[in-house]
């Protein structure tokens, strides 16, 4: 009976809390790839208990009228079941088939990142285009180096020793490479929201994986993500888009801008992958505690510093499996 007891305060009190950010105005916070953070309570719930299918569309029917009752908005209700259902769901799905913890974390992000750009275009289609929002921020961010050049060019004496005519030139040359560095970051709109995807879904799951461990021993162990390699054809892909956007003829052009976003994705992806590979090479290392914490260090400053010798590395593991894992993603 104490058992029922605790499983029906618990489940009153995530209904109570998904209702109550309606209060807060989370579910109107354009930011909803943070939304599997917020998700990790039904999932440790879903994970925990067993429930049919009926009571479930019961729990969440009540959440959502508490929802709109208070908001007055379907948007929020949208948000609520692509932020927190979806992302709940999936990794409670995946947890439970006892998959390794890297396989979770790809496999989420990828159902998260398809219903998180259907959201998107719905809500493109309805007057709210968070697209033309990204790319009116990156106009905002133009003005801001535009109007501290000539206090840059001041400050480090680069015009001291040039004439009016070289300055000025200097200022438009300065003007233009931010022009297009700004306008070129503009097409990677789709590759930020995997990354974002992606690595708020490595949050949650981990911070899941913390939980879970606590009581089961049987949960996969983080050591996991110690111990996995992108698949060759990952690999594949990379060098594809890399020659797709070499040969482009047009930086607009839809082939391009998918090959570019590709290959940002993929190469981000890979730099993380061959630091991890890095940690646990040295991990494995006979070395003392203070050498391995310095190696640690230094994969770290390598990563800021050098981060493409990273992806080379990532992309040798993953061809060569010189580590001889047995999980691949």
């Amino acid at each position: 009976m104490k058992d029922d007891q605790k499983k029906i305060i618990v489940l009153l009190g995530f209904i109570i809390g998904y209702i109550l950010l309606g209060v807060l105005g989370v579910y109107e916070v354009g930011g909803i790839l943070i939304f599997p953070l917020i998700s990790l309570p039904l999932a440790l719930y879903l994970i925990r208990n067993k429930e049919e299918i009926k009571k479930q569309f019961i729990y969440h029917g009540i959440i959502a009228i508490g929802i709109y009752a208070i908001t007055g908005s379907i948007y929020n209700l949208l948000v609520y079941i692509v932020g927190i259902c979806i992302p709940a769901y999936a990794i409670s799905y995946f947890y439970k088939k006892r998959i390794p913890i890297p396989n979770v974390i790809m496999n989420v992000t990828l159902i998260m990142s398809i219903a998180f750009f259907a959201y998107f275009s719905f809500m493109k289609a309805v007057g709210i285009d968070y697209e033309a929002q990204f790319i009116a921020l990156l106009d905002q961010l133009k003005e801001v180096p535009l109007a501290n050049i000539n206090e840059y060019i001041t400050a480090s004496n680069l015009g001291s020793t040039m004439s009016a005519a070289d300055l000025e030139l200097l200022q438009i040359n300065f003007k233009t490479f931010i022009n297009t560095m700004i306008d070129t970051l503009k097409n990677f709109y789709p590759s930020f929201v995997l990354l974002q995807v992606l690595i708020f879904t490595s949050i949650s799951v981990i911070l899941l994986n913390i939980l879970l461990r606590k009581k089961d021993k049987h949960v996969p162990s983080l050591r996991q993500l110690l111990n996995f390699r992108i698949s060759k054809f990952g690999v594949l892909l990379l060098f594809i888009s890399m020659i797709g956007v070499d040969m482009s003829m047009s930086m607009g052009s839809a082939s391009t801008i998918i090959s570019l976003n590709l290959m940002f994705f993929l190469s981000t992806l890979l730099q993380i992958v061959g630091a991890l590979a890095l940690f646990a090479i040295i991990q494995r290392a006979p070395f003392g505690k203070g050498i391995k914490i310095i190696g640690y260090i230094l994969v770290v400053i390598l990563f800021s510093a050098s981060p493409y010798l990273l992806m080379f590395f990532g992309c040798f593991d993953a061809i060569f499996n010189y580590r001889k894992v047995t999980i691949i993603v």
